[in-house]
């Protein structure tokens, strides 16, 4: 990273520490799937916490299809070796949420946070 991008980045920290929570992020990866009877290996299942901000959706912003009643945005920390993925359950305050979209905020094309749209 830039030092530009360093500084954003232990800022954008600070301020999850400060006002965000420990969440836990869950993985589950099938390696193979039979089609004949439909049956799967046993999942490797990746856990991992970061500090993350949920917020909620605008009025404006629902528009029943892509985002929906309920969904909220989260904002989490960026991570090198664990980067948010659609299909993946993030737990927080107590409740499991499905990714379903991942975006990067970016500086100086670091990725800095991570801005998620969960739904339950």
């Amino acid at each position: 990273m830039s030092t530009f991008s360093d500084e954003m980045a232990a800022v954008a920290l600070d301020l999850l520490t400060e006002f965000g929570q420990t969440v836990t992020f869950n993985r589950s990866v099938y390696s193979s799937y039979d089609p004949t009877d439909g049956t799967t290996d046993t999942p490797v299942n990746t856990t991992w916490t970061a500090k993350a901000y949920p917020d909620d959706y605008k009025n404006t912003e629902i528009d029943g299809k892509h985002i929906q009643q309920g969904d909220i945005k989260l904002y989490s920390e960026a991570s090198s070796s664990n980067v948010p993925d659609v299909n993946d359950y993030v737990t927080v305050s107590g409740r499991a949420y499905k990714v379903m979209d991942s975006k990067y905020i970016t500086i100086n094309a670091e990725n800095v946070l991570y801005e998620l749209q969960l739904r339950i």
